[in-house]
């Protein structure tokens, strides 16, 4: 395998229990366009066995969808010393690519039509909250429409279909 000048290394949260939606899809894609750009890439699976003194070498964490019995377990073990670098990576402007569950999980908490409240990392802040039963899920396909005048400041609106 060349050796390549740049490099990459994405964290990907609880890749047997956070990808429920194809999520494997979007680290095979990263993975892809990483080597058409000759940049090698390093892959580490995040779960309850990974020490979290390892998270602070990740450039890039990326988080997928699961459902609400996985989010509990997930949240169990973030809850110990990887909240801690998680937030870290954050603070220190490493980006993040949150999918579905795992954008839930890094708020104040996720509140399902049915069932109980599962709180978050809090690492931003921001809640997620359903409606209620037979109220209209905002759930599909989006378009990010993304305003580029300054590199500084970026003023980025997603449209959905029914918003």
């Amino acid at each position: 395998m060349p050796k390549f000048a740049l490099s990459l290394n994405i964290g990907w949260l609880y890749p047997e229990l956070m990808s429920t939606y194809g999520d494997r899809g979007n680290i095979i894609a990263l993975t892809k366009r990483c080597e058409w750009r000759g940049i090698d890439i390093e892959i580490m699976r995040i779960d309850q066995t990974t020490n979290d003194e390892r998270l602070k070498n990740i450039d890039l964490l990326f988080g997928g969808g699961a459902q609400d019995m996985e989010q509990d377990i997930v949240m169990r073990d973030l809850k110990g010393n990887k909240t801690k670098s998680i937030r870290w990576l954050i603070e220190n402007n490493k980006p993040a690519l949150f999918v579905c569950g795992a954008q839930q999980l890094m708020g104040k908490f996720y509140e399902p039509a049915v069932g109980k409240r599962t709180e978050g990392l809090g690492i931003f802040d921001m809640v997620t909250e359903n409606p209620g039963p037979g109220k209209p899920r905002l759930i599909g396909n989006i378009v990010a429409k993304i305003n580029w005048k300054s590199l500084g400041s970026v003023d980025a609106k997603l449209l959905h279909p029914r918003g």
